[in-house]
């Protein structure tokens, strides 16, 4: 999560006043996009990048990313188990 940190914040310097918010992350409950499936995880990353992004730009809107509909995984958790 730290990593992202420093690159959320250069975003949101480098954009201001032509990118009103920035989605963080897509879709983090399928396997597709990210490496582990982890709603503790997608919100420490969440977290380190709300703090980048108001460092860059205290203007810029932050927005939760959207989840798939569907289950995880075959015959894993729906989409109302990751939040």
């Amino acid at each position: 999560p730290n990593s992202i940190y420093n690159v959320s914040a250069w975003l949101a310097s480098r954009y201001a006043g032509k990118v009103q918010a920035i989605e963080i992350w897509n879709e983090p409950n399928l396997e597709a996009f990210v490496a582990e499936v982890n709603p503790q995880k997608y919100v420490a990353v969440l977290g380190a990048a709300y703090r980048g992004i108001k460092a860059g730009n205290s203007a810029m809107k932050v927005v939760f990313a959207g989840t798939d509909r569907v289950a995880v995984w075959p015959g894993g958790s729906a989409v109302d188990d990751f939040y």
